[in-house]
């Protein structure tokens, strides 16, 4: 619920920024799944690499200005956090009205939550988000900002210099 929580308030805070490539003909996914988060992108494929780069930058970014606010008065929160309560409201509704979508969704949410690991019903994610502050969600990119493991998949019009550039 918490990486969950952590990945709307960037996307929110990204959302200006990357109009523009939106508008180019590139598109941008990124989601939680049970091993961390994946970033889907498409488009032209001549600038996917710089996409890729300057939106892991961005997460990057996110969570340094996230975890310094450990150390900051509640008072003083940066302008990319304000919609905080508002995008964590939006995601406890989504989650408590789980069991008012249709049959066929609640069957994969549940089918999701037993066969995948790290994965929870609507309902449990929904009761650990209630307790999930920003400072609390600050201290979790604190500990995030440790190396992380990075995968990628290169499908379409790609030459072998292009996948050894993404290191």
């Amino acid at each position: 619920a918490m990486l969950r929580l952590w990945l709307e308030l960037w996307l929110d805070s990204i959302n200006q920024a990357f109009y523009p490539a939106t508008t180019a003909g590139l598109h941008y996914h990124a989601y939680v799944n049970s091993f961390g988060i994946t970033l889907h992108l498409s488009g032209i494929a001549a600038n996917q690499l710089a996409l890729c780069s300057d939106l892991l930058t961005s997460m990057r970014q996110f969570s340094q200005r996230l975890s310094a606010m450990v150390e900051l008065p509640m008072d003083a929160i940066p302008a990319d956090l304000e919609r905080f309560d508002a995008i964590k409201t939006q995601l406890l509704r989504h989650w408590q009205s789980s069991d008012k979508a249709k049959p066929i969704t609640q069957l994969f949410n549940q089918l999701s939550s037993t066969m995948l690991p790290h994965s929870a019903q609507p309902q449990v994610m929904a009761d650990a988000l209630r307790n999930i502050d920003l400072a609390s969600l600050a201290q979790l990119c604190q500990q995030l900002r440790q190396p992380c493991h990075i995968e990628a998949l290169l499908c379409g019009n790609w030459q072998p210099e292009h996948a050894h550039a993404l290191h």
